[in-house]
């Protein structure tokens, strides 16, 4: 189980920051001096795909996240799913705030 979490919110990062890459890729680029590269452009045409496994990704991770489980035998748990609890919302925001940022800026 503890697998599925890591890889859940590793995919959600990296579909988050695939589905804004069209768009912050060119800023990071001139912001290195690199002006003419238009390879993230290219990527602009799979947005859609990467926003819907990005949402399905998060999805996931809360659905592990804050599922029952089927028992709780030391404190230490609960500490853990804490930690696990504002790293996701961490990452939750991240991702929104990827995703909006073409709309924002």
């Amino acid at each position: 189980m503890k697998g599925k979490s890591v890889v859940t919110f590793a995919g959600t990062i990296v579909t988050a920051i695939l589905a804004s890459v069209c768009c912050i890729g060119p800023l990071i680029l001139a912001g290195l001096g690199v002006g003419s590269i238009g390879v993230f452009s290219s990527l602009e045409r799979y947005r859609p795909l990467f926003i819907l496994i990005t949402f399905a990704l998060i999805g996931t991770a809360f659905y592990f996240t804050y599922r029952k489980k089927k028992t709780a035998d030391a404190c230490c748990e609960i500490k853990k799913n804490r930690i696990k609890k504002i790293i996701l919302w961490v990452i939750a925001v991240i991702a929104v705030a990827l995703l909006l940022f073409p709309y924002l800026f």
